[in-house]
């Protein structure tokens, strides 16, 4: 366990979007339903642009994990079932807009 008290906010959109799977990184965590505003996305070939234009909606869940940013990378690159198909990833920061406004999360794509 890490002795670095920082919250780490990810959004998922497609893997890791329930309870167990979240677990599965760290078990002191807290989430909530989010949204994210995209220029494209395709969920059969999980292909995704994030942009300004804000064309499609993605409904997902922003955890907060008691973890740092690198700590939860490594749960999820030594989770061989992790449901991510790619050889090569994405790391950015993105708002989120959430029940009580928005907040700042790490995604993955």
């Amino acid at each position: 366990m890490s002795n670095n008290l920082s919250k780490t906010n990810f959004f998922f959109y497609k893997n890791y979007r329930n309870k167990s799977n979240l677990q599965k990184i760290s078990r002191n965590f807290s989430f909530q339903e989010g949204e994210l505003y995209v220029d494209y996305y395709n969920s059969n070939t999980n292909s995704l642009i994030i942009g300004n234009q804000s064309k499609q909606c993605i409904i997902g869940l922003v955890a907060t994990f008691n973890i740092s940013f690198y700590e939860v990378l490594q749960k999820l690159n030594n989770n061989k079932s992790n449901g991510f198909n790619k050889l090569k990833y994405r790391v950015e920061t993105v708002d989120i807009k959430i029940k009580d406004g928005v907040i700042s999360c790490n995604i993955i794509y």
